[in-house]
């Protein structure tokens, strides 16, 4: 059984990183330092062209999303959080992870890239550590084009 798991785990993400290199192939992108989790995301910023490329394998289907962060006004994290109470003390457990990308044209909409649904993955693997370093890595886009 451990040997079909991990199995499944490599073939997800071969799956994953031959999406994502379609993608980059499609959308004329080079990213030097991509990054995959859950063999179901991934993501990378384009560094000359200003370019985060963000994909989502959802069963047979890649949701894409390619943002010129030079449109970007803002980046921030929404969490999702459940409380719940057992007996005189609560806990919050976090129900979905979401980096949203505020554009500078408010007739646009917001770009939402999830990086934790608990609806898919019912435990955190590292996720809000990733989506702190991708936060940063956005805002010192945002922070390049003001200048």
């Amino acid at each position: 059984p451990l040997w079909f798991f991990q199995r499944n785990q490599t073939k997800g993400l071969r799956k994953l990183t031959k999406a994502f290199k379609q993608s980059l192939t499609n959308n004329n992108l080079t990213v030097n330092q991509p990054e995959f989790w859950n063999n179901s995301y991934g993501i990378g910023v384009d560094d000359m062209q200003g370019k985060l490329i963000y994909i989502k394998l959802e069963n047979d289907a890649t949701r894409e999303y390619v943002v010129d962060l030079s449109q970007i006004d803002k980046c921030s994290i929404q969490k999702k959080i459940q409380t719940s109470s057992s007996g005189k003390s609560g806990f919050n457990t976090i129900e979905a992870l979401d980096l949203v990308l505020t554009r500078k044209n408010a007739e646009k909409q917001n770009d939402m890239l999830e990086f934790f649904n608990e609806n898919e993955d019912r435990q955190l693997k590292g996720e809000e550590q990733i989506i702190e370093k991708w936060k940063k890595t956005i805002d010192g886009h945002i922070q390049k084009g003001k200048r």
